[in-house]
């Protein structure tokens, strides 16, 4: 998948940001996105808007199963280190909004860690 179609999928998501996502897109700036659209669940989960939140974590599933692995790097990376330790209360919701792929890179990332 690249870089654009996922920036497309984001800005459907976030589209007071569109602008912002298609500049990141523009420089290639996976990191950035994955960040931009991990605050978006974050803030999503702690207002209580579930929806919004699966809709964010359906979009972080295609990005890590069909990105590329720079994706998945960015998703495994950012993602998964930044719900951890900010949404320990909801990590039931997180983990079962996940597709397995990343069910199971969240579970690696975190039993190596000792989180």
């Amino acid at each position: 998948m690249k870089i654009l179609t996922i920036a497309v999928m984001i800005a459907k998501e976030i589209p007071t940001s569109k602008d912002e996502i298609f500049l990141m897109a523009d420089k290639n700036e996976t990191f950035k996105l994955v960040a931009l659209l991990t605050k978006h669940i974050k803030i999503a989960v702690i207002k209580g808007k579930e929806n919004v939140a699966k809709r964010g974590l359906e979009v972080r599933g295609k990005m890590y199963e069909k990105g590329n692995l720079t994706f998945q790097s960015a998703v495994e990376n950012v993602f998964v280190f930044s719900c951890d330790q900010f949404l320990f209360h909801q990590k039931a919701f997180l983990l079962t909004s996940l597709p397995k792929s990343l069910q199971k890179a969240y579970l690696s990332q975190v039993y190596q860690s000792g989180l």
